[in-house]
């Protein structure tokens, strides 16, 4: 299996490429070769986690990646950005959180989402250090 690859040695990605993040995706990995014959193509491995592995399924790029508690807060500060690009409130986020907070782990769904993402309270730590001035030059309109 090769280690790496260059973006032109991948196939054509010019459809819809899922990037999947997986709390075992390893294990992923093998269940997508038995199942539909996935090729692998790309594993760039980190420690005992995967950073990056890219599957070829019947010409389609899948790509994938370990489930990483760190990937919570980026998507988190994206969430923010893609609200202040899109003329939204982007501490809307904040509120989001604030509510599920509030649920507590009434919901079985979100006790689940508790097990596998950082703590709600630290999510909204970092969103208030961050502060809104960060996200200022997203809000610009020309």
């Amino acid at each position: 299996m090769p280690q790496s690859k260059t973006a032109e040695s991948y196939p054509a990605t010019h459809k819809l490429a899922p990037h999947l993040i997986c709390a075992g995706a390893a294990d992923a990995i093998a269940f997508y070769k038995r199942a539909f014959g996935a090729e692998e193509i790309l594993r760039i491995p980190a420690g005992d986690k995967i950073l990056h592995a890219a599957l070829t399924i019947n010409g389609a790029t899948v790509m994938l990646t370990a489930l990483d508690r760190e990937a919570e807060y980026r998507s988190d500060e994206a969430a923010e950005i893609y609200l202040a690009r899109s003329g939204m409130n982007p501490l809307a986020l904040y509120a989001v959180l604030q509510k599920m907070i509030a649920l507590g782990t009434e919901s079985a769904s979100l006790a689940q989402l508790q097990k596998t993402h950082p703590p709600l309270d630290s999510r909204m730590d970092r969103i208030d250090r961050r502060g809104y001035g960060a996200l200022e030059p997203y809000t610009a309109r020309d």
